[in-house]
């Protein structure tokens, strides 16, 4: 059931939630938006069924054990089934319910006003929408079904034979290349940039703080020593000049 719900097969409540995007879309007057929902509904309905062909439906020749679940499992696996089946079913009312109530809490709790829709949703479109998505998901489901549960074609032989499939599979396999440019860009950028980064920051930091700062102090010292005598007479003269200083300091801040 959840994975009728996730290819939006009707009556489950993938279908009704998916439809719900594409009405807005239509009602917004936003067709390109329409248009790529609805590409996205047949590629989910498209890897729902292909995931559904690997698990229950593999020809690798693979046998395992089956380790089922303990009878007693099977009450709350079927309420939830039943749960499932049932808000599938309720899905078309569900959804006017949920208009209203988020209605209410953005007019009335978040103070948004709402603008009006660039199209008045009719019963065409009700129709419509319905129709293009049932439409969709058998053109995506098709061939899904036949690839990987009924296995009468082979989807590697058709990819194979095609260099623009080839060149398609090749790009959603490395993911759009997407890791490989964060890659390059920032692992293998950010190592190149070691030598510049320890040269003319770390090292510059490095002498500052850890040979500067002593010497700093060392040089402090040497001075301190050369002007210390050991009369009493001359530190406790340092002493005074000292304290007259602060004082005077005190007094120009107040």
């Amino acid at each position: 059931f959840s994975a009728l719900s996730l290819a939006g097969v009707p009556p489950f409540s993938g279908f009704w939630s998916k439809d719900e995007i594409l009405i807005a879309c239509v009602n917004a007057g936003q067709y390109g938006l329409f248009l790529a929902a609805l590409l996205t509904a047949g590629i989910t309905c498209f890897y729902s069924i292909r995931m559904i062909g690997y698990i229950f439906y593999s020809s690798s020749g693979e046998v395992e054990e089956v380790h089922g679940e303990p009878k007693l499992m099977w009450i709350p696996f079927g309420i939830l089934s039943s749960l499932t089946l049932i808000t599938g079913l309720m899905g078309y009312w569900f959804g006017e319910v949920l208009h209203d109530i988020f209605k209410e809490y953005f007019t009335n709790v978040l103070r948004i006003p709402l603008t009006a829709s660039a199209h008045t949703s009719t019963s065409l479109t009700q129709l419509i929408v319905p129709s293009s998505s049932i439409i969709m998901l058998l053109i995506a489901g098709a061939p899904a079904y036949t690839f990987y549960i009924s296995h009468k074609a082979d989807s590697w032989k058709i990819v194979g034979g095609n260099k623009a499939l080839r060149l398609l599979h090749n790009i959603l396999w490395n993911r759009w290349y997407i890791d490989k440019f964060y890659r390059m860009t920032f692992v293998r950028g950010l190592h190149l940039s070691r030598p510049i980064v320890q040269r003319y920051v770390e090292d510059s930091i490095d002498s500052s703080l850890n040979i500067g700062v002593p010497k700093l102090f060392a040089a402090m010292y040497s001075g301190l020593r050369r002007i210390q005598t050991g009369v009493a007479s001359i530190n406790i003269l340092y002493i005074l000049i000292f304290l007259t200083s602060m004082v005077i300091v005190i007094l120009a801040v107040i």
